[in-house]
């Protein structure tokens, strides 16, 4: 990692610390010819009062990006907010009717033996957080982000077990809900209104018409995980997701490092205060993968010039190879670093590894050269050549 820390007295100091590494980061991606997004981002283990991700698009990556279609929102998926599709309620009821439900498991089950719109079913999912058993609820067709329960808990959890779902709701796994429990339960912001199926903590049985404020009081938050097509919570645009490599990322620490270790500063009268800490990173190997990604074609890398392991590639054909070293100390001596290709191979097969390595420019020497004194130049991102002669090679520099 390219590691960096700031140490200011106030948060003001800290913001400044924080906007100073943000630009600086965009100069060097921008450099390294990335397109890398900085989104906001799930502090995680790392915690402090926020974050930035800096995402560059890619065909794989650990992470996954979200944008709007409009170009108004950007986010971590650990992160992000969407507005899901409203869902076909059925007719509303007074009180929850429980209905028996033999051998129904899953949302798919229940919705198509009830003859519901998934959406209008409720997702429990039990965990356990400091010894004791929380409900998460999410609505029927969503996933639970992870990432998002962890900053609500604020402690790290664990799926419930078996024993400690029947014993905690007198059910198993599939048939247990929000109804009468004597478990906190914290539910997607997406259940707020309607009336939803759930279980009725009875094995091989369901509620219908389960309201939230009415029949159980949950603690609400964002908890779901954004899908394709959602709305934008800003414009109501299409979400679209999208893989990406984490390339860098920022976080504002605060006192939770230099707090406990005493790391404090005397101000002017003498006070003794904590320094408020920032943090920020760069990953070299994650930069170098997402340029291979963004820069790429059939043949093989087109590497961006800041950041390529050698500025020209000379093709050495037979018959040519006192001209083909003269070429690459040419460039040498106008600053470019060379890799020259002298071994005894065909053409065509130098000219494909060269493809394959991606070099910004490939300079060939042959035959032709001893008739004109010329080479041929090659740029590798556009595919433009042109005739140049060895005696203004530097030029191309």
């Amino acid at each position: 990692m390219k590691d960096g820390y700031s140490f200011d007295r106030d948060e003001a100091g800290l913001d400044q610390s924080y906007r100073k590494h943000s630009e600086a980061y965009h100069r060097i991606f921008d450099r390294c010819g990335l397109e890398a997004l900085e989104v906001a981002a799930e502090s995680g283990i790392m915690g402090g009062s926020g974050s930035h991700d800096f995402l560059a698009p890619s065909g794989s990556g650990e992470n996954t990006l979200v944008r709007c279609e409009n170009g108004d929102y950007a986010a971590d998926l650990e992160i992000a907010g969407g507005v899901p599709p409203a869902a076909d309620f059925p007719e509303e009821l007074g009180a929850p009717e429980e209905v028996e439900t033999p051998g129904q498991r899953t949302i798919e089950d229940v919705s198509q033996f009830l003859g519901v719109d998934p959406r209008a079913t409720a997702k429990a999912m039990p965990v356990v957080a400091d010894g004791r058993v929380v409900l998460a609820l999410v609505r029927g067709d969503d996933r639970l982000n992870e990432m998002k329960l962890l900053g609500v808990l604020g402690e790290n959890f664990r799926p419930a077990e078996d024993a400690e779902i029947v014993e905690t709701f007198g059910a198993d796994g599939g048939s247990i809900g929000p109804v009468d429990v004597a478990v906190e339960v914290i539910a997607d912001e997406a259940l707020r209104e309607g009336q939803y199926v759930v279980g009725a903590n009875r094995d091989d049985r369901h509620l219908r018409g389960v309201q939230a404020g009415r029949d159980y009081e949950p603690r609400f938050a964002d908890l779901r995980e954004v899908r394709e097509g959602d709305a934008c919570p800003r414009c109501g645009g299409h979400l679209r997701l999208q893989v990406a490599i984490e390339v860098g990322h920022i976080f504002k620490l605060e006192t939770k490092f230099t707090g406990p270790l005493e790391a404090k500063f005397l101000d002017e009268d003498g006070t003794e205060r904590p320094l408020i800490m920032g943090s920020y990173g760069i990953g070299p190997g994650r930069v170098i993968a997402a340029a291979v990604e963004q820069h790429n074609d059939e043949q093989g890398i087109a590497w961006p010039k800041s950041i390529a392991p050698y500025d020209a590639h000379v093709v050495a054909l037979p018959g040519a190879e006192q001209q083909a070293e003269q070429a690459a100390q040419t460039l040498d001596e106008a600053g470019l670093d060379v890799l020259l290709d002298d071994r005894e191979q065909r053409a065509g097969e130098k000219f494909a590894d060269a493809d394959l390595i991606g070099c910004p420019i490939r300079v060939t020497v042959g035959k032709k050269t001893l008739e004109d004194g010329a080479v041929d130049v090659r740029e590798r991102a556009s595919g433009e050549e042109r005739r140049v002669p060895l005696s203004e090679l530097g030029s191309v520099a």
